[in-house]
């Protein structure tokens, strides 16, 4: 039971990464904000609630041609980033706030320029020219994704399924398998749109101009990205923040010995690791890329982890940053109140009073 006038809630959603909130100073000034009893007004709702989307993708190193090796700043853009903005324009009156972090927005700007993957490579390739390399990884590596979505599809289970007979491939097998993964990984709100609603609704045998249309939609798509948080801003539906520059344990950074304060069963390095210097050019830099993005300044972070000190305020101070959110361990501590929950993860015999 919560036993307070006004409190403000931030629900956290991760879509590319779980964030675990490491408690690494007791403080007294909590990221989460608390409102005081000396601005009670009757008409005020007891409780506010904050929708914070976290948006992050840590950056991927690129091979010797230059592609990232990894796909998931697209597919995490096609799937979700441009429909979640979209979807909150729906409903007048609802406000969300997303977090765009700067090497997300970054390898976003680089994808827009014409930097590809390793999985779109694989996906231009024709299927009748695929040598056995290039047959190995989309084998591979073209079921990276939910098995929900693969068992919704009975062609692509079919070739699931055909993977432990890699001699009985056929080409057709590969195109297929280059196109409905990239459809999989495309919204399904895209998917009801032409051109892909009638490429989608072949199911199999499609063709090298179908698998083109789709990499011409998300190229189409992953563009919209970054124009679309800024019209949904400047329309008053969202609010966007952003991350220390590299996504870090900033408190670790500044001093590693501040874990020893949250964590104190975790084994740390003899040797003291400090460079509070390091510290401020992750937030400093963060927001310079905010700003280049956006042309204006962020006026919340979400640290990295959610980790959060007193010590490392003073870095976010010094840009600016009105405001920081971090998690259930922090405020826990902070308030001294010890959070229970049941097997499902609602909490419950938990009283708060300010």
């Amino acid at each position: 039971m919560i036993s307070k006038k006004f409190l403000f809630i931030f629900l956290l959603f991760f879509i590319t990464c779980s964030e675990n909130s490491l408690p690494v100073n007791e403080i007294t000034t909590t990221s989460t904000t608390l409102i005081s009893n000396e601005i009670v007004n009757e008409e005020e709702p007891d409780v506010y609630v904050m929708l914070l989307w976290h948006q992050h993708q840590p950056y991927y190193p690129k091979d010797g041609d230059g592609h990232f090796t990894k796909p998931w700043v697209r597919l995490h853009a096609t799937k979700d980033y441009l429909d979640m903005v979209e979807l909150v324009q729906k409903y007048e009156g609802l406000r969300v706030t997303f977090n765009l972090t700067p090497t997300l927005l970054n390898q976003l700007r680089e994808l827009e320029s014409g930097v590809k993957d390793i999985y779109w490579i694989h996906t231009e390739l024709e299927a009748t020219k695929l040598d056995d390399a290039q047959k190995t990884f989309i084998r591979n590596r073209f079921f990276d994704i939910s098995s929900r979505t693969i068992n919704k599809s009975s062609r692509y289970l079919e070739l699931k399924n055909l993977r432990q007979f890699p001699d009985k491939w056929t080409e057709a097998d590969y195109l297929d398998l280059q196109v409905l993964f990239n459809l999989g990984w495309t919204d399904p709100k895209y998917l009801l749109e032409e051109p892909l609603n009638s490429i989608n609704r072949k199911e199999s045998n499609f063709t090298e101009n179908d698998k083109a249309t789709v990499l011409e939609v998300h190229m189409d798509i992953i563009q919209k990205v970054i124009p679309t948080h800024l019209k949904a801003y400047q329309e008053n539906n969202i609010e966007i923040i952003t991350t220390p520059y590299a996504h870090p344990i900033l408190p670790l950074i500044h001093d590693s010995n501040l874990g020893k304060i949250g964590d104190t069963q975790s084994p740390f390095p003899e040797n003291n690791y400090k460079y509070p210097e390091d510290a401020q050019v992750h937030v400093t830099k963060g927001k310079q890329v905010f700003e280049n993005n956006f042309g204006f300044s962020p006026n919340g972070m979400w640290p990295g982890e959610g980790a959060v000190a007193q010590d490392v305020l003073k870095y976010f101070n010094n840009e600016n940053i009105s405001w920081i959110a971090s998690g259930e361990q922090p405020l826990s501590k902070s308030l001294d109140v010890r959070f229970q929950r049941w097997v499902g993860g609602s909490i419950f015999k938990t009283r708060i009073t300010l």
